[in-house]
């Protein structure tokens, strides 16, 4: 394809399949400007998460904005380390299926056999590459962050369930307020928070990342803190997207 021809600045690849800079080449030699990964990538290309890192950005060719769940999570997971500190988190994803699952029971190209299972009948507990993607950011948590995928049978929005061992003792209060004022000071448009207590399907197309829900908010010994927080997990991704290409333009 010419790429040039058709006068596209940035090129979002969304297809999961290219992961690599070396992958992405071609499409710069045929004329993108600037190539932006939508998923974690497999070797060393930079990785950025708006609201995070992005105005580190370097002026790359072709970089990556990770997942939408690392989108979700690295966020919070900044702002509780720099004040609480984090020794080591378990993150459970309730997660919408997505179209790498079977509508119906029938045969998966995938060696879990669970995967068989029909995604509209089924919850279904899955491995999850969510922990490499926010150790990335993280390094001193690479041994000790753990996640998984649970899929359930809606179509869209996920619940994260983090469970985190901070370094030192906290009250709910203590969390909750600093957590909002992180959002309001930092996080606008980016992150939120909510009291309400609706069910998943009020946050389809919420723009933000995730949606922190502080009466979920939990410690146990004052040092082992649940966090839970709502994501309409394309659409958010989606305007992170966006945020991307605008930095990345506005930088060329």
């Amino acid at each position: 394809m010419d790429i040039k021809s058709l006068h596209v600045d940035v090129v979002l690849q969304c297809t999961g399949m290219f992961l690599t800079t070396g992958s992405n080449l071609p499409l710069i030699r045929n004329g993108a400007e600037r190539v932006i990964i939508s998923a974690p990538v497999t070797d060393d290309t930079p990785t950025y998460i708006f609201g995070v890192n992005h105005k580190e950005y370097k002026q790359e060719s072709i970089i990556s904005n990770s997942s939408c769940s690392a989108n979700a999570i690295v966020p919070i997971f900044k702002i509780i380390d720099q004040y609480f500190g984090i020794n080591s988190a378990m993150m459970s994803m309730y997660h919408s299926y997505t179209s790498y699952q079977n509508l119906l029971d029938g045969k998966h190209y995938s060696k879990d056999i669970r995967r068989t299972r029909s995604a509209t009948q089924n919850i279904i507990p899955l491995m999850s590459s969510a922990a490499e993607a926010t150790a990335c950011f993280f390094p001193h948590l690479k041994e000790n962050l753990y996640a998984k995928s649970i899929r359930v049978p809606i179509p869209s929005t996920t619940l994260y369930d983090l469970s985190i061992k901070l370094d030192g003792s906290y009250t709910k209060e203590e969390v909750n307020q600093r957590l909002e004022e992180e959002i309001r000071s930092s996080y606008k448009n980016i992150l939120d928070t909510t009291n309400n207590t609706y069910g998943s399907d009020h946050y389809i197309q919420d723009t933000h990342s995730a949606v922190i829900n502080l009466p979920l908010t939990d410690l146990s010994g004052g040092d082992l803190l649940r966090v839970s927080a709502w994501q309409d997990n394309e659409y958010g991704y989606a305007k992170r997207l966006v945020d991307m290409v605008k930095i990345v333009q506005s930088i060329s």
